[in-house]
């Protein structure tokens, strides 16, 4: 299976770049909501499997989505982490954290955030996962005008050039650990026979498919 949605490799995560006060606090704020990641992992596990909806629709694979759904999952995350954390709303942002101005910005493509022009000179929480990898990072970067690419679209959006990526203060980074998709992993033939499972004449909630599940891939 290919991944349309293709992670790069982000690297190390960089040293607190403690020559930005508002970054710093940003990121104490954050470490001290979530030291480990886990809880924003959980986030991300969550908002995949919103979309997915998998038990209604039958859909396991960000592919599957509608266009207008895969757009959609970028607010989902905004949403569902501020619900999770919190975070007060901003007046030109999203959030609020530590007194600090910041939006964030989610990609299932690394380095692919839109920016608006609103939020140049300000700080991005900046977010990205690759489902198939299992494998999700977020940072923060202040946006500077300079940062950005030349062409725009017609909302005056940007994103970071390859070379701003280096100014990225990552959080999580080097690829962290998402909690697998295992609908991804499994054999193709076990997988149809659950998803088909689900829309078994009489079955409710696709029982059908979890004891299909249960069976062929936990075992019992």
């Amino acid at each position: 299976m290919t991944d349309s949605y293709d992670y790069q490799w982000v690297g190390a995560p960089r040293q607190p770049d403690t020559s930005d006060p508002e970054i710093d606090l940003v990121r104490q704020e954050i470490y001290r909501l979530d030291q480990s990641g886990d809880r924003f992992a959980g986030v991300i596990r969550d908002t995949l499997d919103q979309l997915y909806d998998g038990q209604r629709t039958g859909r396991w694979n960000f592919d599957q989505l509608y266009k207008t759904e895969k757009t959609h999952m970028g607010t989902l995350v905004e949403i569902n982490l501020q619900r999770c954390f919190e975070f007060a709303d901003g007046d030109a942002t999203d959030y609020r954290i530590a007194g600090v101005e910041v939006d964030c910005k989610y990609s299932m493509k690394f380095g692919e955030w839109t920016l608006p022009p609103e939020v140049v000179n300000r700080i991005a929480l900046v977010v990205t996962a690759n489902d198939l990898q299992s494998v999700w990072s977020a940072g923060l970067v202040r946006v500077r005008r300079d940062y950005l690419r030349v062409g725009r679209n017609r909302d005056q959006k940007s994103t970071l050039t390859a070379a701003a990526r280096s100014n990225i203060s990552w959080l999580w980074g080097n690829a962290n650990i998402l909690a697998p998709n295992l609908f991804l992993h499994i054999d193709a033939v076990v997988r149809d026979r659950i998803f088909s499972a689900r829309a078994e004449r009489g079955s409710k909630h696709g029982e059908a498919g979890v004891r299909e599940f249960l069976r062929d891939v936990v075992g019992i």
